[in-house]
């Protein structure tokens, strides 16, 4: 699984061929939003991410490395706001200032912002190419707040 960040604009997934690298091959790339088990809301084509369609990687003969862009131009994924201090109060008497705070603290809580995901998959490989078994990647656009080390 990889993890990204609604800021995060452009994402790079790194595709690597492996046991071998003569002859020049190629193999479709797709984007799905539905997949099991998966955290948060499906992405949005066009939204979240943007993959050209259809999306051929060509691997020439002695590449064994190709990276693919993945945009993302406007995620659906909401980051919270950002509430700025005021300055603080000068005048409010403290019994003003308590009821102030209890009013603050009776507020529903407000919804949690959600995270979103979709799944690349590599498919259709040409020039005798086989696809091993880790041909899908798990994408997870996470808000800042649900953010964590692993986010790229």
């Amino acid at each position: 699984m990889v993890i990204v960040r609604p800021r995060d604009k452009v994402m790079f997934l790194e595709l690597n061929r492996e046991k071998g690298a003569d002859g020049e091959v190629t193999c479709e790339v797709s984007i799905s939003t539905d997949g099991p088990l998966l955290p948060g809301k499906p992405a949005k084509r066009n939204m979240d991410f943007e993959l050209p369609d259809p999306c051929i990687v060509t691997f020439k003969s002695g590449e064994s490395s190709q990276k693919l862009r993945i945009n993302m131009p406007g995620t659906s994924v909401q980051e919270e706001s950002v509430i700025e201090d005021q300055a603080e109060p000068s005048k409010i008497e403290g019994a003003e200032l308590l009821a102030n705070e209890a009013d603050k603290t009776n507020q529903e809580p407000a919804d949690e912002p959600e995270s979103v995901h979709f799944i690349v998959e590599l498919k259709n490989p040409t020039g005798q190419a086989k696809l091993s078994k880790k041909k899908s990647c798990f994408v997870e656009i996470r808000p800042q707040s649900l953010a964590t080390d692993e986010a790229l």
